[in-house]
């Protein structure tokens, strides 16, 4: 199924949908998903390298930035390696493509980082967890970033019935912290020590225990209504692809919740 203007009506300016609004019928129990104009597919061992490249290309934009991020693997090349692949096959990372060319990728998950997720209880709250979130910079200002985020999280919703999304930033980007605040993010959990010292960002590890250590979070809001004509319609591929699996991550295995169908 396509999006129809004469249907659903225009697209509002600044609102074209990229990767909005999850999949319908969950798409990891359907196959791959077409969005005019990026497609979206669970990825698997073979597109190491792809995601390798993009996340190599972030670095390259980032050191312009004046931030250290992905400056260099952590906590060495066989290290990142090795976590990536652990995410490759297990229906736990995300392919976005504008026809052949690689344009984001993300990894979701429902089990968090003890080292990161670390207060009481947080670990047992209904919540998925993002990695890698990595665009294109060749499609930098289009909004994919937000929407594959609002993606993430409702598939989060859909596949395992979480209600919170999480992700981990770099320590000194402050200019992703200010990013992910717009996007209705907000430091996790803090200790009142830090909100009496108006401490704005929660770092939860040192950068050489985790360098992605300062944590956000945002509820899943419920999903818009259907009839909504902003939301853009998908089309589902017959290949089949695996549900999230329940191993991998860090902790429990807790399984996804059973999609409801198209």
């Amino acid at each position: 199924m396509v999006y129809h203007p004469k249907v659903y009506g225009p697209i509002r300016r600044g609102h074209r949908p990229y990767l909005d609004n999850a999949v319908k019928g969950h798409s990891a129990l359907h196959g791959a998903v077409t969005i005019v104009p990026f497609s979206l597919r669970c990825a698997k061992d073979e597109d190491l390298c792809v995601i390798i490249g993009l996340i190599d290309s972030a670095a390259q934009w980032l050191a312009a930035k004046d931030t250290d991020q992905w400056a260099r693997p952590w906590p060495d090349e066989r290290g990142r390696e090795q976590r990536i692949l652990d995410g490759l096959g297990t229906g736990f990372t995300w392919l976005a493509f504008d026809g052949e060319t690689p344009v984001a990728t993300v990894s979701i998950t429902d089990q968090g980082n003890p080292i990161l997720w670390n207060r009481p209880g947080e670990l047992e709250e209904r919540a998925v967890y993002l990695h890698r979130l990595v665009i294109n910079q060749d499609y930098a200002g289009r909004g994919l970033g937000a929407s594959l985020l609002d993606w993430a999280a409702d598939y989060g919703s859909r596949a395992y019935g979480a209600d919170i999304v999480r992700i981990d930033v770099w320590q000194d980007n402050e200019a992703l912290h200010a990013y992910y605040r717009r996007l209705g993010f907000r430091p996790a959990r803090r200790k009142m020590t830090d909100i009496v010292r108006k401490k704005r960002v929660d770092i939860r590890a040192t950068k050489e225990e985790w360098p992605s250590g300062a944590v956000f979070e945002r509820k899943i809001a419920p999903r818009r209504a259907a009839r909504n004509k902003y939301h853009a319609q998908f089309e589902l591929a017959d290949e089949n692809i695996p549900s999230p699996g329940t191993t991998g991550g860090f902790s429990g295995t807790r399984s996804p919740a059973t999609a409801p169908a198209v």
